[in-house]
């Protein structure tokens, strides 16, 4: 059986550790383009952006390993990582490379 909660809020309430999706939404994020050494794009977002290019780099990331060398052509801050998500999804989305060399080269603004 479960202690009472506190303040008298009702069977089955926990008030322990905060929600992860909350801290998740609250981290700045950062939506990133990278140039392959075979010409194509890869488009990622992070909370974490050297971390996350040095995973690139060290072939931890199954899409890059065998792309290697990577370059570093776009990258734009977000204050959440939610935003940074799905500016990262929108671009996606264009599947158009001459969409991609236009936002690298800040046709876009």
């Amino acid at each position: 059986m479960k202690p009472p909660s506190p303040s008298g809020l009702g069977r089955g309430v926990e008030l322990s550790t905060p929600d992860r999706r909350f801290e998740d939404i609250m981290k700045s994020g950062i939506t990133y383009i990278l140039e392959c050494a075979n010409g194509n794009f890869y488009i990622g977002s992070t909370d974490d952006f050297n971390r996350r290019f040095n995973e690139h780099e060290n072939g931890k990331n199954r899409s890059t390993k065998h792309k290697r060398p990577l370059k570093v052509v776009y990258t734009k801050k977000f204050v959440t990582l939610k935003e940074a998500r799905s500016f990262e999804y929108f671009i996606k989305r264009q599947r158009n490379k001459k969409f991609y060399e236009k936002l690298i080269n800040g046709a876009f603004v």
